[in-house]
């Protein structure tokens, strides 16, 4: 081969078969047993490389013993600052527990005093409930103990497990399933609470109450536990059943067991029962009264007996009549009795004459100088029941009729009985709705509803 072709130019090209042959020559040198025949050159099938114009030859090599070349060469290599790839490397390079190759480097997995990460690392650990707690293999629980909470007893057999000191057990004494209304959250019924540590009914049925504790929050007023029902201790419409439900002082009385009013007269008369309003009847005794079931005379005595029978405590009885004999108002109105004694006062309506006189020729009669007599001569808080068939004179009357009204406290009804003689728009009706606080057209709402109104004012007022 001449010079030229192994000049200067290609030094950099021949460099790689000359570092080639050096190796092998050094690793035939390392190994004597390698160089036998096996490993002889043979050049018989070399070639010419086109690019380099290099004879180039490709042979394999054997070693019998490759244990002698890997003595012969350096120390694995790492990455700068590490010292492993795998915690096999770290075999006898670094002493300690746990040691692992982590980031390159040997060293223990867990800080300094720790045997654990999370509960993977304590498998095998000996002991019940163990976890990886603050980086210890450690049981979870107190010794003697196998819970901290309701959820570590997931799985354990019972109908109402818990983990009640430490120890996952029944909540409930045996054949018991609450010990307070809390455990009976979900529980069907109405009343549902703990008794007798059974979530059950508190009241028998159809009771809703054992006390008035029990009824805090059911709508209405004066709300109490009667008959085991939260209910109003009184009717509807009543605020008292008993003096005992009236506060406000000693003048203060239940009426009729219903209402609680200010009795100053029956207070002062010292008497057990309240004394109802007194009565008063101005009665037409002019002769156009119709002789009817429902006339005049009929029911003035028909009042007096439902008096009688609900034995009302009235304390005195009033009669006035009035007729017509013209303006003078002496002449046309009587102040016929006055007594505490309901049986003279019914004898005395019973001997009551009807008849008319010369100022009486018209229809319409002296009823506003009656009811203005009356009033005068009234007790205060009366009940004034006015009883006549037709229209009235003197209507200029009525402001003084609504004066003494208000100033006595005095309760009027005027009755048209048996039926209203007068003219539909006779102006006597709206001065009768005026001075009145009920009319009564008997005709049309009948005696019974009117006997029915009388009794209920004198059954529920007081003086």
């Amino acid at each position: 081969m001449s010079s030229s072709s192994s000049s200067s130019s290609s030094s950099s090209s021949s460099s790689s078969p000359t570092l080639a042959l050096a190796a092998l020559a050094l690793l035939l040198a390392a190994s004597p047993s390698a160089a036998n025949s096996a490993n002889t050159l043979d050049f018989s099938q070399a070639e010419l490389d086109p690019a380099t114009g290099q004879l180039c030859v490709t042979q394999r090599v054997c070693l019998a013993d490759p244990g002698a070349l890997a003595d012969r060469f350096a120390e694995p290599c790492f990455p700068p600052g590490c010292n492993c790839h795998t915690v096999a490397d770290c075999d006898g390079v670094v002493e300690g527990e746990h040691i692992d190759c982590i980031d390159c480097v040997c060293q223990s997995k867990f800080p300094p005093g720790c045997d654990c990460n999370d509960i993977s690392d304590c498998e095998g650990v000996p002991g019940d409930h163990i976890d990886c707690i603050d980086c210890v293999c450690q049981s979870k629980f107190p010794p003697g103990c196998d819970c901290n909470d309701i959820s570590d007893c997931e799985g354990v057999p019972g109908a109402h497990i818990d983990c009640i000191d430490c120890v996952c057990q029944e909540k409930f004494p045996p054949g018991c399933d609450c010990n307070d209304i809390s455990d009976c959250d979900g529980v069907d019924g109405v009343n549902i609470d703990c008794v007798d540590c059974i979530c059950q009914e508190r009241f028998p049925p159809g009771c809703d109450c054992y006390s008035i504790s029990d009824c805090e929050g059911v709508p209405g007023d004066h709300i109490d536990c009667i008959d085991c029902i939260c209910q109003s201790k009184f009717p509807p419409g009543c605020d008292c059943a008993s003096d005992a439900d009236c506060p406000g002082g000693e003048t203060v009385r239940c009426v009729n067991n219903c209402t609680c009013q200010d009795c100053p007269v029956t207070t002062s008369a010292g008497t057990s029962g309240v004394l109802n309003p007194p009565l008063t009847f101005v009665v037409d005794t002019t002769k156009s009264v119709k002789p009817d079931k429902y006339s005049i005379f009929n029911l003035t005595k028909a009042v007096v007996e439902r008096i009688q029978e609900i034995q009302a405590n009235i304390p005195s009885y009033h009669l006035v009549t009035f007729n017509d004999f013209g303006p003078n108002f002496r002449r046309n109105v009587d102040f016929r009795l006055d007594t505490t004694d309901v049986v003279e006062f019914k004898q005395e309506i019973i001997s009551l004459v009807f008849e008319s006189y010369d100022g009486g020729r018209d229809s319409r009669e002296r009823l506003m100088q009656g009811l203005l007599g009356a009033l005068d001569n009234a007790p205060e808080r009366s009940l004034i029941v006015v009883f006549t068939d037709n229209g009235s004179k003197d209507l200029n009357l009525k402001n003084r009729v609504l004066q003494r009204k208000r100033e006595k406290n005095v309760t009027v009804y005027i009755v048209l009985t048996p039926i209203f003689e007068g003219f539909p728009n006779d102006p006597s009706l709206v001065v009768y709705d005026e001075v009145a606080d009920q009319v009564f057209f008997i005709n049309e709402v009948g005696a019974d509803f009117f006997l029915g109104s009388v009794e209920m004012f004198e059954e529920s007022n007081c003086i």
